[in-house]
């Protein structure tokens, strides 16, 4: 049953990004409805109420969320921006404007939206409708061809010469999908990508975090390792935020989170792509949260709602956080991953497989990883490896009732837990959250676990028992079980 005088949100989409909210709200007391359809939805379960409607039937979205009576609706990905600008339009919602909704996914047309914006520098680029078009572009080499809707560097690749423009527009095409789909573009020699986390509100921007990433260059420009704060002065980072204020009032950006990201060339600032979304994991999540003590998604969702203040983004404290990638180009790191979880900056270890991969594009949930955070600065990964202190756990996850006695004393030491149980009543007391699982779901589950990311798990039924062991497997934790 809806909760009436309760706060409710429209989340559009059901993957990884969708969970995050969904927990955020959690803890926030938002009341979350989710709409996707069913076949390929991963996180539809951590939602209050899931409603398998289309995400492009955005008539059906807003007929069920103008009934809900829903005060705000976010998008959780470059697919679900046209229907959830479309969806806040047709509701009065804060939110993008219906041409931002419709075309920003678009980089050609964000670069061309962009082309007169003060403080930002672009290459020079051009539509590719066909390989005659690419060849009659006469941009000069290196230059790179890409999908004009994409991300994860999928589709990316540097052409060097004119030999290699022929396998360079077949690659791209794959993942383009059609000709007309692409964009030629000058390449700019640098190999880190500033990454920028900004929430706007009421045509107000105001900047998260600036990170930094490191590429592994031509010819696909992969991912390896992000770390934040980017280590840069004062000077660059004023340009950066002027750059960002300019971008965002281009292409119309009024409300809510967007990720952009930067080359700094020459102390020049130029623009590579922007995201009306935040960034995907765990750059925006948990990067930002753990960086400076902040909930990034909690903000979000208070500047859909229109309840946004800019004291919600003020740091906690100012730390530092990071992701690396351990695969064939990032073999340096395969020792220190190899026991990670023993370091004392280690935030989460993700294990995907046993083998080094080689990967030409990175969805860095899909290779192993290790996420690290201090409060003293960026951690010497190679050298800075003391064990970790004996303390107080502060982050649980529960997979069965748990034993009140227990509950209470982890509840008054502060610490943060999560209890995930299915055929039973829910726990209800304060400071923690809890969602009716299905253990013969797995899915679900273990994204809820890398988004907690606990430090200690606890079983206290046999039903769970298998998934648990899969959950602490692949977060690198030992399991305990509880009778």
């Amino acid at each position: 049953m809806l909760r009436s005088g309760t706060r409710k949100l429209a989340i559009i989409g059901a993957g990884q990004a969708a969970g995050i909210y969904m927990v955020a709200a959690r803890w926030m007391g938002v009341e979350t409805h989710c709409f996707a359809s069913e076949q390929g939805s991963t996180t539809q379960a951590l939602a209050d109420y899931f409603y398998p409607i289309d995400i492009f039937d955005v008539d059906a979205i807003a007929a069920q969320c103008r009934q809900i009576g829903v005060g705000g609706v976010v998008s959780t990905s470059d697919i679900t921006t046209e229907s959830t600008a479309r969806v806040a339009n047709a509701l009065g919602l804060r939110g993008m404007t219906l041409e931002e909704g419709l075309h920003v996914t678009d980089k050609y047309w964000v670069r061309s939206k962009v082309a007169a914006a003060a403080g930002v520098r672009q290459p020079r680029f051009a539509k590719v409708m066909s390989f005659a078009d690419l060849e009659a572009a006469h941009l000069s080499f290196p230059f790179i061809l890409k999908p004009r809707q994409g991300c994860a560097k999928r589709g990316v690749m540097v052409v060097n010469d004119a030999s290699q423009m022929d396998a360079a527009y077949q690659y791209t095409m794959d993942d383009a999908h059609a000709e007309g789909m692409m964009l030629a573009e000058e390449f700019v020699p640098e190999e880190t990508i500033y990454l920028v986390e900004s929430l706007s509100f009421q045509g107000v921007h105001h900047m998260v975090q600036i990170a930094e990433m490191v590429t592994s260059g031509p010819p696909h420009c992969v991912e390896m390792v992000a770390q934040a704060p980017a280590p840069i002065s004062e000077i660059l980072q004023a340009k950066v935020t002027d750059a960002i204020n300019s971008i965002l009032n281009a292409i119309g950006h009024t409300d809510g989170p967007c990720h952009t990201e930067l080359i700094i060339h020459k102390d020049e600032v130029y623009l590579v792509e922007v995201n009306p979304r935040m960034g995907g994991w765990p750059i925006s999540y948990p990067m930002v949260d753990i960086g400076i003590g902040i909930s990034y998604h909690q903000c979000a969702i208070e500047a859909a709602l229109g309840s946004f203040d800019k004291t919600m983004l003020t740091p906690r404290y100012r730390g530092s956080s990071g992701i690396v990638c351990v695969f064939d180009k990032t073999r340096q790191y395969q020792p220190v991953y190899r026991n990670c979880e023993n370091y004392r900056w280690c935030w989460q270890k993700c294990s995907v497989t046993e083998q080094l991969q080689h990967v030409t594009h990175t969805n860095m949930a899909d290779v192993n990883s290790f996420i690290y955070w201090s409060v003293d600065g960026c951690p010497e990964l190679m050298k800075d490896t003391a064990p970790k202190n004996a303390m107080a756990q502060r982050r649980i996850l529960v997979m069965g009732l748990p034993d009140r006695a227990r509950l209470a004393e982890w509840i008054a030491a502060g610490c943060s837990v999560t209890v995930i149980a299915h055929g039973h009543p829910l726990p209800s007391e304060s400071g923690l959250i809890a969602f009716d699982l299905d253990p013969k779901n797995p899915v679900p589950v273990i994204i809820l676990a890398q988004i907690e990311s606990p430090e200690q798990v606890v079983c206290t039924e046999a039903q769970w028992e298998p998934l648990a062991e899969i959950v602490c497997s692949r977060l690198c934790i030992k399991l305990e079980k509880q009778k």
